[in-house]
């Protein structure tokens, strides 16, 4: 069995120190720049060099996230990052960008990189794209099985890392705009602001009513990952690497968790039986949880990954109130040990809790420390409560002092190491260390040994004061002494030689082998990325409709459309009648098509969407496609097409990342919503790339391999007697639409439609030579008006007449995107 390697977070220093001292083999970490937990403490520099030199002199990889996209304006800054990462000999890069990833491979080809899950790779198209850009790992999907890890592993030999615990995102990483469109707060540049977890209400469209459903309110609220239980099968898959999340977590959390794993994984890994501990459980469970599922990995769906009743820690279960007098509690331990000090929450059958932390327990007329169930006890409770009310454990006071103090003995991880001491008379003491890596150490001492006068220093003392490592994370497994007889050398001499040698070997474990430090000029550098020739601006303009369907297709074209993207989804079939329906009449109004590929392809989906794009291709050769993720390049090489453009759910914000598309044969690219005008701009100048826009539309907020519908107390999951004419409704009654994908996948749409009618002569000034327009759920002659208004503002970007069609759409609400706000 292949040793896995565990990948622990740390949000803190002191968080690190407990990853390290809990047994993992790397710790992930954030710096203050440009990382997607911007709201974690994070490490300065001078904390970024103390974590580096902690964790590899104790044998620890570090890798330091770099996991948001990068601006135009940023490239100077990041790589001068990159750059004083590398030079600290910090091990990888976590890195969720293709222009930085790219960058980083040409100005520092050494530097290992890890492509981020932000990245939102989910299929060997993907990974093997990578893996032949010489991408050492990638953080795979959490929406992927097991068996679809190990296809992945067998087919690209890149190295796959997968989340085992920890929180969970509803959407596919890297794809969710819904913080951003809500609050202008991107999780895409780490400041997320979790609209996943608050109050929705499932809503019929059709019938304009809520919908009941079987619990809460929290409808697309993740439960958290633990995958404990199922560690014998993921030790035997073909991951490199077990990742736990929690970089905004304490560090008791920290050690509790990596301390756990990694029990079960030496214990797995010896080929024993029995390794999977119900402690372990207990202990992984109060540490935190907002409910337990073991996702993807292991085929939970729907209800199974979301936890609705509530969004937050639930602890554990240990009994209920019986009354209360004044401020006084009696309670009825039911399950559970409870300690002074703990925390608890007291929940109300209506919801309603309060939570405090237990500071003396009365047990008949005593003051006790700890209570077990079967007992009654009185507890002080500030709030009022009601009789009945369930109580939890939300916090154990003393598994967190055991795993504070566990962790807080920074050198209870012990590196081995040789030593070779070497004595002759009137000459100076040699003293040789080595560790299992390869460091070898020699150090001669100051003090010459002389001739013994009266007592000779014996072996036994050079050996027990060589042996005093215990302030240092180094033992001894074995030292051999070669003196002449006679030989005399103070101990003082004889522990300095050790603390020199010792310090020396630290000095040389901190350092990776084989770093170029050659100064390069990074100005000079990214401007090989940019371009003079901004091809975009000079390009014809192009008005271009998105269509799910044949009438939507023809209203568009009867609107001056001059190019039809049909937005595919997993119902190949009829997704290739309809290209040959569009077609049909689109070659004889003169307009472009485009198969717009499903945003996410899984490898079960690839083989039927290029079969259905094969016989496009034969009925129609001047078929385009517009690519969506990133193994997508890989379809259209098989495919030998080379009329390609990408969608702008490739996250590309900048020229290097632009550059990566124009050398794979991309002909434009839709920009990132998330962008303002002036960052547009600043790109166009940047690229020759032709940039396209989307300028009308309700924009995609999230996908998800959850379908929100299942939380109905009438559905079936993805059966058919769910109503797919379903939204969810927060509580500013704003309506987010959901769109069934087929194959149990979900888009959910922005509550309020995009429109910047108005303002389309700024947006195609900044750049913008294709406006785009997708349609989701209007109807057919709306479809057509405003096509017709665009077309007729494309053609007369100037002229203010108000347009009938426009205005009753901007009556309804409407948002202008971030066109003129721009995200944090």
């Amino acid at each position: 069995m292949n040793k896995i390697e565990l990948l622990a977070p740390a949000g803190s220093i002191e968080a690190l120190e407990a990853a390290v001292e809990s047994g993992a083999d790397a710790v992930y970490i954030g710096g203050n720049k440009f990382n997607a937990r911007a709201f974690a403490d994070n490490l300065n520099e001078d904390m970024l060099k103390e974590a580096v030199a902690y964790a590899h002199i104790r044998g620890v990889k570090i890798y330091v996230t770099v996991n948001i996209l990068i601006l135009q304006k940023e490239l100077e800054e990041v790589l001068e990052y990159i750059k004083y990462l590398y030079t600290l000999h910090v091990d990888a890069v976590i890195v969720q960008d293709i222009g930085l990833v790219m960058m980083i491979q040409k100005l520092l080809p050494d530097f290992e990189v890890h492509c981020s899950t932000q990245m939102a790779v989910h299929n060997t198209d993907g990974a093997n794209l990578f893996y032949e850009l010489g991408i050492k790992r990638v953080v795979l999907a959490r929406e992927l099985s097991l068996q679809e890890v190990n296809k992945i592993a067998d087919n690209t030999g890149i190295d796959a890392e997968i989340f085992v615990h920890g929180a969970l995102c509803v959407c596919y990483s890297g794809q969710c705009y819904m913080s951003s469109l809500i609050g202008g707060r991107s999780g895409n540049r780490g400041k997320c602001a979790q609209p996943c977890r608050k109050k929705y209400r499932l809503h019929d469209i059709s019938k304009g009513k809520e919908v009941q459903t079987n619990r809460g309110a929290y409808l697309i609220s993740t439960r958290d990952l633990n995958t404990y239980d199922s560690l014998y099968e993921i030790a035997a898959s073909k991951a490199a690497s077990l990742k736990i999340e929690g970089r905004m977590k304490r560090p008791e959390y920290v050690a509790i968790i990596t301390h756990h794993y990694r029990a079960a994984l030496d214990c797995i890994q010896q080929d024993k039986d029995n390794c999977i501990s119900e402690e372990a459980a207990y202990e992984l469970r109060i540490a935190f949880n907002r409910e337990f599922t073991q996702g993807y990995l292991f085929h939970n769906r729907n209800q199974e990954i979301v936890s609705i009743d509530r969004p937050d820690n639930r602890g554990l279960f240990i009994g209920k109130v019986l009354n209360q007098k004044g401020n006084m509690v009696e309670l009825l331990l039911e399950e559970n040990f409870i300690n002074d000090g703990d925390s608890i929450e007291i929940i109300a059958e209506n919801g309603k809790s309060t939570g405090c932390t237990i500071s003396g327990i009365k047990k008949d007329n005593n003051t006790v420390k700890s209570a077990k169930p079967g007992d009654k006890i009185r507890i002080f409770v500030t709030d009022r409560v009601v009789p009945g009310s369930r109580v939890n454990k939300t916090m154990d006071y003393k598994l967190f002092q055991k795993a504070r103090e566990e962790y807080a003995n920074k050198n209870k991880k012990k590196i081995a190491i040789k030593g070779i001491f070497t004595g002759k008379i009137n000459e100076a003491p040699i003293l040789e260390i080595k560790d299992r890596n390869g460091n070898d150490i020699k150090v001669i001492g100051e003090e010459q040994i002389q001739k013994a006068e009266k007592a000779a220093v014996s072996e036994e003392k050079i050996i027990e004061q060589l042996n005093k490592t215990k302030d240092t994370p180094y033992v001894f497994e074995n030292i051999e002494i070669h003196i002449e007889p006679n030989c005399f050398l103070s101990v003082k001499a004889v522990n300095n030689l050790r603390r020199e040698a010792i310090e020396q070997l630290s000095k040389k474990r901190i350092r990776l082998p084989q770093r170029s430090m050659e100064d390069i000029d990074i100005k000079k550098f990214i401007h090989s990325y940019s371009s003079s020739l901004p091809n975009s601006n000079v390009a014809k303009q192009e008005l271009i409709a998105g269509v799910t369907n044949l009438h939507a297709g023809l209203s568009a074209m009867s609107g001056g459309a001059n190019t039809i993207y049909i937005l595919g989804d997993y119902r190949f079939k009829e997704g290739l009648k309809l290209i040959d329906e569009i077609n049909k009449h689109g070659s004889a109004s003169g307009c472009s098509l485009y198969y717009v590929l499903p945003q996410i392809t899984r490898d079960e989906d690839i083989k039927e969407l290029e079969s259905m794009l094969h016989q496009a291709f034969e009925r129609n050769e001047s078929l385009g496609l517009v690519l969506s993720n990133i193994g997508h390049v890989k379809i259209a090489e098989r495919l030998q097409t080379k009329k390609v453009r990408g969608n702008f759910t490739l996250n590309a914000l900048n020229s290097a990342a632009m550059q990566f598309f124009i050398e794979r044969g991309f002909g434009s690219l839709c920009v990132s919503p998330e962008l303002n005008l002036s960052q547009i701009k600043e790109l166009s100048k940047a690229t020759p790339m032709q940039l396209e826009a989307v300028v009308y539309g309700y924009l995609p907020a999230m996908i998800t391999e959850y379908c929100p519908s299942s939380a109905a107390s009438d559905c079936d999951a993805c059966g058919s007697s769910c109503n797919k004419n379903h939204g969810i409704m927060d509580d500013r009654n704003k309506l987010f639409r959901l769109i069934s994908l087929g194959n149990c996948k979900t888009t959910i749409l922005n509550s309020d439609v995009l429109c910047v009618y108005d303002n389309l002569a700024n947006v195609m000034e900044s750049g913008i030579s294709k406006l785009r327009m997708d349609f989701y759920n209007e109807e057919e002659k709306d479809i057509l008006e405003i096509v017709k208004a665009y077309k007729d503002k494309m053609m007369n970007p100037w002229n203010n007449k108000e347009n009938m069609a426009i205005e009753e759409i901007k009556n309804k609400g409407f948002t202008k995107g971030h066109y003129f706000r721009g995200i944090e």
